[in-house]
């Protein structure tokens, strides 16, 4: 998961960073997932991937505005997004539909809300580009899950 959700970025960010520093202006949009902005129980892995994209996109935000005041980058958090990712990748060998993989995403439908449809995600993520904005999270109750997160940590960091 690292390779592929953390890296994949990485190398995204690594390759075309200079192009946009060298030209003045552009955007990155990274995706995540609601993951990265509030834990999903029994999905630690796939959790921690989402979190570090989340970071990696607010960092590299502040870091291409020091460069040029046009550049930027949000990441994109959606809830559950209705795509054939699990037919695809039971077709590529990479879960079993057999052994109740895609069941944790049934089960994440009851949890978590009705999915996205893809032009629903792609509008809120053009929206977030064009107000400049750092996180875009539509779907579901991804803004609430968040707003608990950041309420448990400020209540811990207070405490501590």
């Amino acid at each position: 998961m690292i390779g592929v959700k953390v890296l994949g970025v990485v190398h995204g960010v690594k390759a075309f960073a200079p192009l946009l520093i060298e030209r003045g202006t552009g955007h990155f949009l990274n995706t995540a997932s609601s993951g990265g902005l509030a834990p999903l129980p029994d999905l630690t892995p796939y959790t921690t991937t989402m979190h570090a994209v989340v970071g990696l996109t607010e960092t590299l935000d502040q870091e291409l505005k020091r460069v040029a005041p046009a550049l930027g980058a949000t990441v994109l958090c959606p809830g559950l997004v209705d795509t054939p990712l699990g037919q695809n990748s039971a077709a590529l060998g990479a879960i079993d539909l057999q052994a109740g993989a895609p069941a944790s995403m049934q089960n994440a439908v009851a949890r978590f809300g009705a999915k996205l449809t893809p032009r629903e995600v792609a509008e809120s993520a053009i929206a977030a580009i064009e107000a400049d904005r750092v996180h875009v999270a539509p779907g579901g109750d991804v803004a609430e899950r968040a707003e608990a997160r950041v309420k448990a940590l400020l209540a811990d960091i207070a405490e501590g």
